[in-house]
């Protein structure tokens, strides 16, 4: 960001950090990449079981390989890189004096990128849209521009860490479901009682295999979609509503917004701090902790 007269203004050319664009304009390539199956398939098929859709082997090869190696790690390269995005934007607003038109601009921008959140949600119809997502993160990061590169790493790892331990508590339950439903069917195989924490254990995983079995509410859901698809002319919105209502039960009836926002504003954090350590610039660490109040100026 430059001057124009006392004001502000984008700049271009070497003002860039070249480092950025590249690292972003990968990050993107690979989150569509990601999105092509999702965009066309059934919003329905997005949470199914691949075992029972029909795919190949290599359809589930390559469904693995964007889970493992791509869905968690493009997204969160994006949100860093959001995050330093912002310290580029904001770098005239580091000092108390700073001007206060660096902070409506970032707001403006902000309210901006919100607006087409939401028309990629309701008019292109997208319901795997994250620029709302990233809209509302950021707009809670301005009062954290001041703080050291320290205390932003500390607050943006709180969510992987409560992550780890909500996990590993999921996964002790899961593991020990699994013990007690082979125990309950070795013992009904065997002919022999079942305990009855065992039965229990064995009836709740029937259950929650017959909730993804293709018979069940997934087909169901399934086949009203496709309904929504082929409505008649006459019913313009019909495959709209559709949509609309599966982005707000998900999105917001599950709470699914709520934990993307977080995780995208934590990780935006921990972006700002490696900004300040001169990382994502590839830039000296080193020459980096005493001058991170006065960044250089340029844009994002």
């Amino acid at each position: 960001m430059g001057d124009v007269a006392g004001g502000i203004a984008p700049v271009t050319g070497r003002a860039r950090i070249d480092v950025l664009d590249v690292l972003r304009g990968l990050a993107i390539l690979a989150i569509y990449y990601m999105n092509v199956t999702s965009q066309a398939s059934p919003v329905t098929l997005l949470f199914a079981d691949p075992r029972w859709v029909g795919w190949t082997p290599l359809d589930r090869f390559a469904w693995g390989f964007v889970g493992i190696f791509l869905e968690g790690t493009q997204r969160g390269v994006l949100e860093l890189l959001f995050g330093a995005g912002f310290m580029v934007l904001t770098a005239r607003a580091m000092r108390p004096d700073g001007p206060v038109a660096v902070a409506d601009l970032f707001y403006r921008r902000t309210l901006w990128l919100l607006f087409f959140g939401l028309v990629n949600v309701f008019v292109v119809l997208w319901v795997g849209d994250i620029l709302t997502i990233y809209a509302v993160a950021s707009l809670f990061l301005f009062p954290f521009r001041l703080l050291g590169p320290k205390a932003l790493l500390a607050l943006g790892s709180l969510f992987a860490l409560l992550t780890a331990l909500t996990g590993g508590i999921e996964y002790a339950g899961r593991a020990a479901m699994v013990t007690k439903v082979e125990r309950a069917q070795a013992a009904a195989a065997a002919g022999q009682a079942v305990a009855k924490d065992d039965a229990k254990a064995l009836a709740e995983w029937n259950e929650k295999i017959a909730k993804r079995a293709p018979t069940q509410g997934i087909a169901k859901k399934l086949v009203e979609e496709r309904k929504a698809r082929r409505a008649p002319d006459g019913d313009l919105f019909s495959y709209a509503r559709y949509m609309w209502t599966a982005w707000l039960t998900f999105m917001v009836g599950k709470g699914f917004a709520g934990i993307a926002v977080v995780e995208a504003f934590c990780t935006m954090l921990i972006g700002i701090a490696l900004w300040k350590w001169r990382i994502v610039q590839g830039g000296d660490r080193r020459a980096s902790t005493s001058d991170w109040r006065s960044p250089p100026m340029a844009s994002a």
